[in-house]
């Protein structure tokens, strides 16, 4: 089976009427204007459509972040330019921060509202991929009045341990959240007031994980860099960390570039294929790195 993973595409318009910004939108409309304008690029989009069409994936996974100030014409211009994929290919997507960014869009349901087709009806979301391989969808994104930190919270992670415990051992599982929960590769640094709240928590749920056959894959975005790392740790050296980037940043890394990851699953043994898809910072030249994992 062959998935997609997405991240990071933070959809925005310039453009807001004024009555929308007597909220923590002010301040994201002020740094859209002086600076997240200039690192993401719209026109780089369809490119990356083109190239995840071309590589022909069963699944799409979207891991959070698809707007900036969590407008419903944000996520009505996601669910419009993500259609031809959505229309023929399985899609999942789990909320960011940013799709949760004011309480108001969170109260009414503007995410939900709009991309009913591929987002869950409950969290945390299980779904069979195939016989070995199960997917688990955690949702960790709730509205704060400054910061953006994530929280998933005793209830998700007490219904994602009993599931999991229910797992066979000769399965293997896939796990998506937008914020990543394990240790970051260390030329990494992420601000304080960005992290996961639980993560301890949740890495001791991926520690239950460990008598599966195979690795365990967490998949994430929210940090703005794509990578493929073992964080190990005690009782985490299974897990196999992704984090999908961001790829309308104009910010090259990785080793190539930004992209999507192409994720290619064997129904027979518990061996994974990941593959990088990195565009050229003009969008048009594209370049892989590929990890295989056992």
């Amino acid at each position: 089976m062959r998935i997609a993973l997405i991240g990071d595409i933070h959809t925005y318009r310039l453009a807001v009427a004024p009555w929308r910004l007597f909220n923590k939108r002010l301040l994201g409309q002020v740094n859209l204007w002086f600076n997240r304008r200039f690192r993401f690029r719209r026109e780089l989009l369809p490119p990356v459509w083109e190239r995840v069409t071309s590589i022909d994936p069963e699944m799409l996974l979207f891991s959070g972040d698809v707007s900036t100030c969590a407008l419903q014409s944000e996520f009505a211009d996601v669910s419009a330019m993500i259609k031809p994929l959505t229309d023929r290919i399985p899609t999942v997507m789990t909320p960011g921060n940013h799709d949760r960014y004011t309480f108001g869009a969170t109260k009414h349901k503007l995410m939900e509202r709009e991309l009913s087709h591929v987002m869950p009806d409950s969290n945390p979301h299980f779904q069979k991929l195939t016989d070995r391989w199960q997917l688990l969808v955690l949702d960790s994104a709730f509205p704060q009045k400054l910061w953006a930190e994530g929280f998933i919270g005793q209830q998700q992670i007490e219904a994602a341990r009993q599931h999991i415990r229910s797992m066979a051992d000769d399965q293997s599982l896939i796990v998506m959240c937008h914020y990543p929960a394990l240790r970051v590769p260390p030329y990494i640094h992420e601000g304080p007031g960005h992290e996961l709240r639980d993560a301890d928590a949740v890495c001791d749920l991926l520690r239950e994980t460990a008598r599966l056959r195979g690795p365990v894959v967490y998949l994430h975005g929210h940090i703005h860099r794509p990578w493929c790392f073992r964080p190990g740790g005690e009782g985490l050296e299974h897990i196999v960390d992704v984090n999908a980037g961001a790829p309308c940043n104009r910010v090259q890394t990785y080793p190539f570039g930004q992209g999507f990851w192409q994720l290619d699953l064997h129904q027979d043994d518990p061996h994974i294929e990941l593959i990088h898809h990195c565009r050229a910072d003009d969008g048009e030249q594209w370049n892989e790195s590929a990890h295989a994992i056992d």
